[in-house]
């Protein structure tokens, strides 16, 4: 399933999740948000929230302040969640 991790220029948290995520070799499409400011816009508000970074994989939406706390945490739920959706999918036939 595709990541798409919506980042801005100059944010340490940003760099630093994309460091994890390439570090575990999950692969993203890297969405700046000045560069994609509709995209992220209807993201934010429907997650509510415009904090960085945040990923969407599927529906699924990985926010900071609500579904993690640290960068390294959410390297680790993105992880979970698409090794998740690779055992679910590995049982469905």
């Amino acid at each position: 399933m595709e990541v798409i991790l919506f980042t801005m220029k100059g944010c340490e948290h940003c760099d630093h999740l994309k460091k994890i995520l390439n570090e575990r070799k999950i692969s993203f499409i890297e969405k700046d948000i000045d560069k994609n400011k509709k995209v992220y816009d209807d993201f934010s508000k429907a997650v509510k929230s415009d904090y960085l970074p945040a990923a969407l994989i599927g529906k699924k939406a990985f926010v900071p302040d609500q579904s993690f706390k640290t960068i390294v945490q959410a390297g680790s739920l993105i992880e979970s969640y698409l090794s998740g959706l690779s055992h679910r999918g590995n049982h469905l036939g």
